[in-house]
């Protein structure tokens, strides 16, 4: 029988991060914005966004709404389905 081998999430999370930065080579993102934008990578798996997602600096409760609307985008284009980005918390 196989052994399996039993991983923690922050460990999980934090080789994905690393592989992120290394992917993205010269395209790493402002220092102020990199978190942000290295966790839509992470739960999208989609490094397009590392060029085109718009953040604005120093409103950090419009840059979780507006990432947390994405992720709802997401997930409706994922079921077809249109949920307006208006509806959030």
């Amino acid at each position: 029988m196989k052994e399996i081998l039993r991983i923690a999430p922050s460990e999980i999370e934090k080789k994905s991060f690393e592989i992120i930065t290394e992917e993205l080579g010269d395209r790493q993102p402002d220092q102020d914005k990199a978190p942000i934008v290295k966790r839509v990578i992470h739960t999208t798996a989609d490094f397009d966004y590392a060029d085109n997602l718009f953040l604005s600096v120093g409103r950090p409760h419009n840059v979780k709404v507006y990432v947390k609307g994405m992720e709802k985008n997401i997930l409706a284009k994922k079921r077809k389905m249109n949920i307006p980005l208006d509806s959030l918390d």
